[in-house]
């Protein structure tokens, strides 16, 4: 967390319109130490939020912040020398008002096991390099104007990571709820940051994750179509039908891995029956 704090401080030395909020939600870091370090800065503000989730802490810093831009950005990475400009540049424009952009590994390359198509299972999202409005932005490389959050709501406290538990879909929640007020996601190849994702590269992670995020994504669509719920049953069971079929005639890592995630995703939705 410090390095990150750290990292921020130093892209902002010469700007005076912002304020950093940490928030510090029941962390075993070194995180309260970042009180008594940066305290003397008034543009620097720390708050313990005792709730935990990170769902609360988010809804904590939309709560406690009062610029105009909330920008949230995740606790393991490293910020590039122009991200605050390139954020003043996309916002200047005043029809956006939801922005993202990549979130690239930080001095690490992505295990060749994994599938492209789950990078975002650990934090990695690149969506090319020209700017577009998308269905989903990375909530750790998330910019939005304070106004359409408050408009939005809080995130859901039902979802997103608790403690150890690697649950998800609080952002896809935030952004569907978003959306269907009729707000767009922007996304900027340019509004980079670098993140440090060591820990997460292992098959075990990989896997627990796709299972969380597959309990999580049940209880967004609960909260949703009947019809959807059902079908997603049935592909559900249908995925796991498949992985049985030619898990063992899969030779290639890859596509063997490809069908592991699914199949763990599956397990997670269809848990509550």
């Amino acid at each position: 967390m410090e390095e990150t704090v750290i990292s921020i401080i130093n892209v902002l030395k010469d700007k005076d319109y912002f304020e950093l909020l940490i928030i510090d939600n029941n962390s075993t870091d070194c995180t309260p130490t970042l009180k008594q370090k940066y305290g003397h800065n008034k543009k620097i503000k720390y708050f313990l939020e005792l709730q935990q989730g990170l769902s609360h802490a988010r809804n904590r810093g939309l709560k406690e912040a009062k610029g105009e831009i909330l920008v949230y950005l995740d606790d393991d990475i490293e910020l590039v020398e122009d991200y605050f400009e390139v954020c003043d540049q996309i916002f200047s424009d005043e029809s956006i008002l939801i922005s993202g952009g990549k979130v690239i590994p930080y001095k690490v390359d992505i295990p060749k096991w994994l599938p492209e198509k789950y990078y975002f299972l650990v934090s990695v999202y690149d969506l090319g390099d020209h700017p577009k409005f998308v269905k989903y932005l990375m909530g750790g490389n998330f910019a939005i104007r304070s106004e359409i959050a408050l408009e939005i709501g809080l995130y859901n406290v039902e979802l997103g990571r608790n403690g150890k538990i690697l649950a998800g879909g609080e952002e896809i929640d935030y952004q569907n709820r978003a959306t269907a007020m009729g707000y767009k996601m922007y996304y900027h190849p340019n509004q980079n940051i670098l993140h440090k994702i060591n820990e997460k590269l292992n098959e075990n992670y990989v896997l627990n994750y796709s299972k969380e995020l597959g309990k999580s994504e049940r209880i967004i669509d609960e909260a949703g179509s009947g019809c959807r719920v059902l079908l997603k049953i049935l592909k559900c069971y249908s995925a796991e039908m498949l992985f049985n079929l030619f898990i063992r005639l899969i030779r290639e890592e890859k596509k063997k891995n490809y069908l592991k995630i699914i199949k763990k995703y599956s397990e997670g939705y269809l848990i509550k029956l």
